[in-house]
């Protein structure tokens, strides 16, 4: 019996190959668009849960409150608080500290190698956190100042296939470290990462560096807890803490600093500075994929309905031979289980074919995760076959309803109702498509917004010289003399840091306060300005040769109105000394457009006298001549230093790549969504035409012209695009204004957008019937109504 009812599914489906073809790649796409979104899902859920103790580790991040106002909450802050933490608390059974990373050029035997994401890190780094070490004893590796553990892919650059264990490398500043481990690279999925661990023994070595509680924000600490211990009870006892170690000392200047325990399973989605974004693309990219799977599901019902109508005759010749209803529904069902299989094959194909161009877009490798888990099989498997079961179970439960006398009518009345399921559905498929299209509008128009707007300063054109060394550091005003000599070269200057990511913040005690104020710097020379094309709006610039400068401040506007100063130019701001104010800056952003530009000043005084960064205006029209020209006068200055550049423009961009990899994937699928709709909308029409030719033929008879029943058959869908556009309309607003708030600079919501969206998705659907419409319209309607 089974065998027949595959056979007689088998014809029916070959007969109707169109339709069939529909079904099973319309569901096929569906099903792996959302298993990729669920897969970046997995990804995102499983940062740091790899690690053996990850529910006992907990980050200790610090909230900066100033005369009562929080001015920052970051895990960056002072080397003690560890040891203290250990030493004060029982609870606290572990601790370990890693600096902020940077970028090292290790020198070997005269061969450098520039390596980033170096960190200075505890003797307990990996007896806390299980990042696998392939060569060395975990509780030894760093417990020795000078001493290095590289990644795989650090010894590889540095030595090439030579065992670098027990071997000494010299760092720019002309340290030497014994390599005295190998570890595997960190895995994607994990919020901390490093190529080189150099032991933090070494910084105390360095009187330069601060290492108290007075200074030095540049670590992090992580704490384990003891089995028992309560994290929250940990952070009821360190206002105490905080109080003993330093708010005591700065309470006369109202600041305050306060600690708490950031669980590290959470710190990704949670407390990671990126967060709110991160946790609106995961929202978004969920509900992609449930639109993206109601879409294809909503296509397969609506052709499965649709296609059952044509086969209501065949049901009551079937049941007038003596078929039974369970019969009836095994057929149905038979069908429908073809169809899942060959769905179940092309979503096998489709993932092999398409997981590379994913992985691309993404911005991932996915390789400690597996597509292939008994999870996601679970979800191939049980979508396909809820879809199919659903699909074909209810227009056959109801056709399998009827008697007869009604079956050999050829009449079914559940699709010819106004609300019936088929026109629900059809609006709700519409609808998604209509708002995935204005979100990706807005994405892209912010995204544009960004690549375009006006930073307050020039970017383009910029080369970026980084100092990574002592030589270099010391040659900067030799290497600027030299290359302002250069044909192609425009201006150059040197600088502590550049407008990319940020500066640095230090206490400083303006005139008329009381207690000290955080304020972002940069050092610079006196051709800063002019070199980044920065406007002054009162007063002037550092002036060459003018000794009073070199302890003078300029600030910019966002500052001169936080303290409240009409006319900066003369005030007075303290911090090692009384510097004078003599001139203000527009507005220029520093730091990328998901913040607000905030108070900055611009001092002529590095640390220890030595810049980080030359940057270097060179003329467009012979880029690659002045490069080399560049690099020629670097390597006569600099012996020893490896020359290194980058344009800040490309820098500029690379912050936005979190955004652009959001954009890719929203385009993606929600372009895959979008056709899947109109996909869905053709083969309905089709379907829903081919149901009336006979209809067609007798209005044609009785004189309708093909012009009056196309407008006809157009009604039908025209209400139902209005509505789609009524519902998607304020979902649509409601995502695109979460997302733009990731942004302090961000595009208005234009509401002719809106229409224009909706105007277009009309136009595309009408064009898509009319041509159905017009092609029955036109048939010949002799023909028309013999059809059947």
């Amino acid at each position: 019996m089974l065998r027949n009812y595959l056979i007689v599914a088998k014809r029916n489906l070959l007969k109707h190959r169109f339709y069939a073809f529909v079904n099973i790649l319309g569901l096929a796409v569906g099903i792996i668009s959302t298993l990729f979104i669920i897969f970046y899902l997995q990804f995102e859920f499983s940062f740091d849960k790899f690690h053996k103790d990850a529910d006992n580790i907990y980050r200790v991040s610090i909230i900066t409150s100033q005369e009562g106002k929080v001015s920052n909450d970051s895990p960056v802050y002072v080397p003690p608080v560890g040891p203290d933490l250990k030493q004060e608390f029982p609870e606290v059974e572990q601790y370990t500290r890693f600096s902020t990373p940077r970028t090292i050029y290790y020198d070997r035997d005269n061969k450098y190698s520039k390596i980033t994401g170096n960190i200075y890190a505890d003797s307990t780094f990996f007896e806390m956190f299980s990042f696998k070490l392939i060569s060395g004893d975990a509780s030894a590796v760093l417990r020795e100042p000078y001493s290095v553990v590289l990644t795989k892919s650090a010894a590889k650059i540095i030595y090439g296939d030579e065992n670098p264990l027990g071997q000494l490398v010299k760092t720019g500043n002309n340290e030497l470290f014994k390599v005295t481990g190998i570890a595997e690279d960190p895995p994607e999925n994990s919020q901390i990462q490093f190529s080189a661990l150099l032991s933090f023994e070494s910084l105390y070595k360095n009187p330069r560096n601060y290492m108290d509680w007075n200074g030095g924000n540049q670590y992090y600490t992580y704490i384990k807890l003891s089995g028992n211990s309560s994290a929250h009870e940990l952070n009821s006892k360190l206002p105490a803490f905080m109080w003993e170690h330093i708010n005591k000392k700065l309470a006369k200047y109202r600041i305050d600093y306060k600690a708490y325990l950031q669980p590290l399973g959470e710190i990704h989605l949670k407390y990671n500075e990126r967060t709110e974004a991160g946790l609106t693309s995961i929202y978004i990219f969920s509900g992609i994929a449930f639109l993206i799977i109601l879409i294809a599901c909503i296509n397969f019902i609506n052709l499965s309905i649709a296609r059952s109508t044509k086969r209501i005759k065949e049901i009551g010749v079937r049941k007038i031979l003596g078929a039974g209803r369970k019969s009836l529904f095994l057929q149905f069902i038979s069908e429908y289980i073809l169809i899942s299989l060959g769905v179940f094959f092309v979503v096998i194909a489709g993932i092999e074919l398409l997981f590379t161009y994913y992985k691309s877009i993404a911005g991932y490798s996915f390789d400690n995760l597996s597509l292939y888990s008994p999870e996601n099989i679970a979800v191939i498997v049980g979508l396909i076959f809820l879809v199919g079961i659903i699909a074909g179970g209810y227009p056959a439960l109801y056709l399998t309803s009827l008697r007869p006398v009604e079956s050999m009518k050829g009449e079914i009345k559940y699709t010819q109702r106004k609300f019936s399921v088929k026109n629900v559905l059809l609006v709700s498929q519409f609808a998604i498509s209509i708002a995935l299209i204005i979100c990706t509008i807005f994405i892209s128009r912010q995204l544009n917004f960004v690549s375009h707007k006006d930073l307050g300063f020039n970017k383009d054109n910029l080369l970026v010289l980084p100092l990574l060394n002592n030589e270099s550091k010391e040659n900067a005003e030799k290497l600027k003399n030299s290359l302002v000599s250069i044909s192609g070269v425009q201006n150059v200057t040197a600088s502590s840091d550049i407008p990319y990511n940020n500066f640095t913040s230090n206490g400083y005690l303006p005139e008329g306060f009381t207690s000290p104020v955080m304020i972002h710097v940069v050092d610079a020379d006196q051709d800063f300005l002019k070199t980044y094309g920065i406007e002054m709006v009162k007063g002037r610039s550092f002036i060459p040769g003018m000794s009073s400068d070199s302890t003078a401040y300029l600030i910019n506007e966002a500052l001169a109105e936080q303290l409240g100063w009409k006319d900066p130019v003369g005030k007075i701001i303290e911090r090692n000394g009384k510097h004078t104010v003599i001139g203000v800056v527009r507005n220029f952003n520093y730091s990328s457009l998901r913040d607000k530009i905030e108070p900055l000043l611009i001092t002529e005084q590095p640390y220890r006298n030595l810049f980080s960064f030359v940057s270097v205006k060179i003329n467009p029209a012979d880029i690659g001549g002045t490069l080399a020209k560049v690099k020629y006068s670097w390597e006569n200055v600099n012996r020893t230093s490896v020359f290194e550049y980058s344009f800040l423009s490309d820098q500029i961009a690379q912050l936005y790549k979190p955004e652009n990899n959001f954009r890719s994937i929203f385009f993606t699928f929600a372009s895959i969504a979008i056709i899947l709709a109109l996909f869905g909308l053709f083969s309905l029409a089709s379907l829903s035409t081919e149901q009336k030719t006979k209809e067609i033929g007798i209005r044609k008879v009785l004189g309708d012209t093909s012009a009056g029943i196309t407008i006809r058959l157009l009604k039908e869908y025209f209400a139902f695009i209005v509505i789609a556009n009524i519902i998607a309309w304020p979902a649509a607003y409601f995502f695109v204004h979460k997302w733009l708030e990731n942004f302090v600079y961000r595009i208005e919501i234009n509401w002719m957008l809106f229409v224009a969206t909706g105007a277009v998705t009309l136009l595309f659907a009408m064009l898509t019937v009319v041509w159905q419409a017009v092609r029955a319209a036109s048939a010949d309607p002799v023909k028309s109504i013999r059809y059947e």
